[in-house]
């Protein structure tokens, strides 16, 4: 198992698609996580302060549920180098006590810890 200290980063081999929490418009692909917030790579610029109700679909189901549910705020946003995608860094404003049992499972059980220094955090 992974040592996650709080705040560390670890990232998914695939990314996971992320909707909008009550329809099936994806919004992007979640590449980082960490026990503080996540890092999406979207087609769209987001505005910083921007507030988002997502879910995540999960890699398989996690103690029952497919998806991962949260609010968070988007705490920078920039076009990513070489691409035409943006990347943004968001932290969790609402994350209910079941969703924080999927994110801890997930930086345990399903992710890789970064083996490289990332340019950016995924929340400051």
């Amino acid at each position: 198992a992974i040592e996650v200290p709080p705040g560390d980063q670890v990232e998914f081999q695939e990314k996971l698609p992320v909707y909008e929490k009550d329809s099936y418009r994806q919004i992007g692909e979640l590449v980082d996580l960490s026990t503080l917030g996540v890092r999406l790579i979207s087609k769209q610029a987001v505005e910083s302060g921007t507030l988002i109700s997502c879910r995540v679909s999960l890699p398989k189901p996690v103690f029952g549920r497919e998806y991962l549910n949260f609010e968070a705020k988007c705490m920078w946003s920039h076009r990513c180098e070489f691409a035409v995608e943006y990347e943004s860094g968001y932290q969790f404003c609402r994350l209910s006590e079941e969703d924080a049992a999927i994110v801890l499972h997930l930086l345990i059980h399903s992710a890789t810890k970064r083996m490289t220094e990332p340019r950016r955090q995924v929340v400051r």
